[in-house]
């Protein structure tokens, strides 16, 4: 009977080893996951952060066309306001040319 106790206390002992050694491992395995979790939440944030920038960016581009396409529009007025102009002077060079055949 004594032997058989001894062989129950064994393997008790043997488990209780063992679920030692589980716990021990369960503890690296429970860093590892902090860890990780830490790791995530940082590439988290940073890319909450590129979305934000990417965001601003992309305002920055909208707000830039809008102004190139105020600009063209400006180009275009004046292009055709020189284009009047220039109409406007050969008119008059013309009709100064015909004063002058006129008067002589």
């Amino acid at each position: 009977m004594d032997q058989r106790l001894d062989i129950i206390l064994d393997k008790l002992n043997s488990l209780e080893s063992g679920q030692i050694e589980l716990n021990k491992k369960l503890e690296v395995m429970k860093s590892g996951q902090d860890e990780l979790y830490q790791i995530v939440r940082a590439i988290r944030d940073r890319q909450e952060e590129t979305d934000a920038k990417l965001d601003a960016l992309s305002m920055d581009v909208h707000h830039a066309h809008g102004e190139i396409a105020g600009v063209k529009d400006a180009v275009k007025e004046l292009r055709e306001g020189v284009i009047f102009v220039n109409r406007k002077v050969a008119d008059t060079e013309y009709e100064v040319n015909l004063l002058k055949q006129r008067k002589q």
